[in-house]
């Protein structure tokens, strides 16, 4: 408006400063907000609509040139907004795709190492906080595998990551670690919630898992570790829940050496 009124106002040797000052001043304020296409084409069309159009209908014919100029630099601008608009939402895309790339299973959809391990380091950065790491085994999975072969196998394992998914919730972060191990982590676990977290856990992958023609049954292990009291750093839970999850295992492997009638197999 400032433009437009002293433009209008103003000696006719000085009239063709003042388009040029609005031209070149929405023009580039518009290059500058072309992340935001929104904030760009709102720019052009308060910094450059009205001085076009006074330039087309009041001015000389000097004017209208100026006008004309401005209104072809303005389209070319809006065309290049638009297709930078478009390479960036295309690489926005990519690089989400990359980061769950980077930190997801691909078979599964959980978390993988890499993601845990940024996911403790943010818990552990915190010193109020009270990380708990629950590590889980799946019991008689290789005979799946050999009796029904890698892809039911592939498919028991997204089930089964369903089923913990759905079981967890928010309330804390699931991981596949590689074959058939899994690690539930919690970020802040103060009063100890993570026995009855796995309890609920083991319960869920107790009804068998149709696969194909086959309903495929297995259990699962499972070994906890809390800080401060099993570790300051996720290195140390890791080692204290694996060496619970082995005394787990050892204890059920001799209570099943010593009753020959319990015999356990994956149908």
């Amino acid at each position: 408006m400032w433009c437009l009124l002293s433009w209008t106002h103003s000696a006719p040797a000085q009239q063709s400063y003042f388009p040029l000052f609005m031209a070149m001043g929405s023009l580039t304020t518009a290059f500058c907000l072309s992340v935001v296409r929104s904030a760009t084409l709102l720019n052009l069309i308060l910094g450059i609509v009205p001085i076009t159009a006074g330039l087309l209908l009041l001015g000389n014919r000097m004017d209208m040139i100026a006008g004309s100029i401005i209104l072809i630099a303005t389209v070319f601008l809006v065309r290049m907004n638009l297709d930078q608009h478009s390479q960036l939402v295309d690489l926005l895309m990519l690089k989400h795709q990359l980061r769950e790339q980077a930190n997801t299973d691909p078979l599964t959809g959980l978390l993988n190492r890499r993601a845990l391990i940024a996911e403790a380091e943010a818990a552990f950065a915190d010193p109020e906080h009270c990380p708990s790491l629950a590590l889980f085994d799946l019991d008689r999975f290789k005979a799946v595998n050999d009796r029904h072969g890698h892809a039911a196998g592939d498919a028991l394992l997204i089930q089964i990551a369903a089923r913990m998914r759905h079981e967890i919730g928010n309330c804390a972060a699931i991981a596949r670690l590689g074959g058939d191990e899994f690690a539930v982590f919690v970020a802040h676990d103060p009063h100890r919630q993570m026995p009855m977290l796995t309890d609920r856990l083991l319960v869920s992958l107790v009804p068998p898992f149709a696969v194909g023609h086959a309903r495929l049954t297995l259990g699962a292990s499972a070994g906890m570790a809390h800080a401060p009291d099993n570790g300051r750093s996720l290195t140390e839970l890791f080692a204290a829940a694996d060496s619970a999850l082995y005394a787990v295992k050892a204890t059920r492997a001799a209570a099943q050496t010593a009753d020959p009638r319990t015999k356990r197999r994956a149908h």
